[in-house]
């Protein structure tokens, strides 16, 4: 039973990484809402079967919460990731999305009022962290080697002139403007 939960969690991830390339492949091919009209009947093709006991014990209150919500979700989150990918590369796509616990985080603060631990927030600038460092494209400034991970020597830095070139040279996605901070820059 641990494998098959293993193998069903490693399954949902690959599939999770692989929206955002496949919503970019397709949205070359489509616009971006006939696109998610399409992959949202898939979807509930295949989960009609587990959805159906749920809409029968459905109030009618209920159901329409659950269709704003399923509203909401639509025009709030999935069209614009998908309008975001024809203009993003899917890997920075990707990367965008892998911010979404901090914005839970947040917005349930504001608006509903729930309350952030230190360990929460912690989670949040490490999140934060991770996608900056994975969205420069360049190494860290500190070389490890294994024996610094052993902890048989300090961190060392890399070597001024190393530093200079790097600085010198630059980022040619940078200086094209595709780099994912220029771009966030622009669309606020």
């Amino acid at each position: 039973m641990r494998r098959d939960a293993l193998a069903a969690g490693l399954a949902a991830v690959c599939l999770w990484g692989l929206a955002p390339v496949a919503t970019r492949a397709a949205v070359g091919q489509l616009s971006p809402l006939p696109l998610l009209l399409i992959r949202l009947a898939a979807a509930s093709l295949v989960l009609l079967p587990w959805a159906v006991p749920v809409f029968r014990a459905l109030r009618p209150r209920s159901a329409g919460r659950l269709l704003a919500a399923g509203l909401l979700g639509l025009v709030g989150y999935n069209l614009p990731v998908t309008l975001g990918l024809r203009y993003l590369p899917a890997a920075t796509a990707g990367l965008l999305l892998a911010t979404e616990p901090v914005w839970v985080l947040v917005l349930g603060r504001l608006f509903l009022g729930e309350h952030v631990s230190v360990v929460m927030i912690g989670g949040g600038l490490l999140i934060v962290s991770g996608v900056a460092v994975a969205s420069t494209g360049r190494r860290p400034p500190v070389k490890i080697e294994p024996r610094d991970a052993a902890g048989c020597s300090p961190l060392r830095s890399r070597p001024r002139a190393v530093r200079r070139a790097d600085t010198a040279r630059g980022d040619a996605a940078w200086h094209r403007g595709r780099h994912p901070r220029r771009v966030l820059a622009g669309a606020v």
